[in-house]
């Protein structure tokens, strides 16, 4: 994806005939934190936002306004009865500008990581059976990146944090693999954050977990100074954990030391989501496997998010 990418994906949405949503752009550290939305949210966890966030702001922009569409286009195929929008959580669901090289075999990729962060995050939580290694982010390789140190930091100073640790849960997969940030907020609970892919490619990985992590922080560290209280699932789910009355769950999983793997199963669902509307301008795809657990789903008690 070239550098100014994103003012010639903006000229392809006007081209087809499409609005442009609005974009809300901030920086944190190194990282720029990209919103894209159609009407204001009013939730402080907006789920009708779509976000995209990187050390590059034309690729935080363009990831942003990718989510956007293909949000639409998830919703177009529910209308339309799609066979791969049978499960409406938009689990391993991905899209990639379709005016680019390899569109069809990045958005497949992007879909299978993000079935495969999700299948491995929730059994990793639910059961206890399932070992990882864990580490703190100062004491790993990761802290060598000035980018993220620098981020990290930025956000100590909004959100001041007692631990912040990086868990990679073990599987049969040797190419791919998922990295949890786990952040330990002084006097009150923990926030969390993950990303999935090639485990070449854990700079990366890291990156968007940490990003994932930052916009929990901020939104349970808004919570308490407002005293709002959570209007969906998701957010009563963030602040059971964040408020620190799910302490004990995560100091337990995290202390339970095992060798067993998961095994991951054949791809139930492996298909391209057509859109009417949209298929010019991104090409979506879904995959889901076999027994895909819940992520968002189930007991508030679950440190899925």
């Amino acid at each position: 994806m070239s550098k100014d990418f994103a003012v010639s994906f903006v000229k392809e949405i006007k081209e087809l005939g499409l609005e442009v949503p609005n974009l809300e752009i901030s920086r944190l550290g190194a990282l720029t934190f990209v919103s894209a939305f159609s009407n204001r949210p009013t939730e402080i966890m907006a789920n009708s936002a779509s976000a995209g966030v990187d050390f590059e702001p034309d690729t935080a922009i363009t990831k942003a306004l990718v989510e956007h569409y293909e949000r639409s286009a998830f919703a177009e195929g529910i209308k339309n009865n799609d066979s791969a929008c049978a499960r409406l959580h938009s689990d391993g669901v991905a899209s990639f500008p379709s005016m680019l090289l390899n569109a069809k075999q990045k958005a497949r990729q992007n879909s299978y990581l993000e079935a495969f962060e999700r299948y491995v995050w929730a059994r990793w939580w639910d059961d206890s059976n399932v070992g990882h290694s864990v580490i703190s982010l100062e004491e790993s390789k990761f802290w060598k990146n000035i980018n993220l140190r620098m981020t990290v930091e930025a956000f100590r100073d909004l959100v001041p944090l007692e631990t912040l640790v990086v868990i990679e849960p073990l599987t049969d997969n040797s190419e791919n693999c998922i990295l949890i940030l786990m952040g330990k907020i002084v006097g009150k609970g923990y926030v969390s954050g993950g990303a999935a892919g090639a485990v070449t490619n854990k700079n990366e990985i890291i990156t968007r977990g940490l990003s994932e992590l930052i916009r929990h922080g901020l939104a349970v560290d808004r919570f308490t100074k407002t005293n709002r209280k959570p209007e969906t699932f998701y957010e009563k789910r963030l602040l059971y954990f964040g408020s620190g009355q799910g302490n004990s769950l995560v100091e337990s999983r995290i202390g339970h030391i095992s060798d067993s793997k998961i095994e991951i199963p054949e791809l139930e669902i492996d298909q391209e989501i057509k859109s009417e509307n949209f298929g010019s301008l991104i090409y979506t795809h879904r995959c889901l496997f076999k027994d895909q657990p819940p992520f968002v789903d189930g007991e508030l008690e679950r440190l899925c998010l």
